[in-house]
């Protein structure tokens, strides 16, 4: 599994809003969506789940 984070298309700066452990890239975004109550369609008009992941050195907050 692999760390995957979503910020707002329209952020410059790319700021992670949340972030999961997840099997794949689609798997995280379904799994915020979820959590944003909206459809995987709606919740990618918005948000962006990046393909290159960052890595955090504390993964004790996840899904926070």
């Amino acid at each position: 599994m692999k760390v995957y984070y979503y910020h707002s298309r329209v952020d410059t700066n790319k700021e992670p809003l949340s972030k999961t452990m997840a099997m794949s890239r689609y798997n995280a975004a379904k799994h915020f969506a979820e959590r944003k109550q909206l459809s995987l369609k709606s919740f990618l008009s918005i948000y962006q789940v990046p393909k290159k992941n960052c890595i955090y050195e504390d993964s004790s907050n996840l899904n926070k």
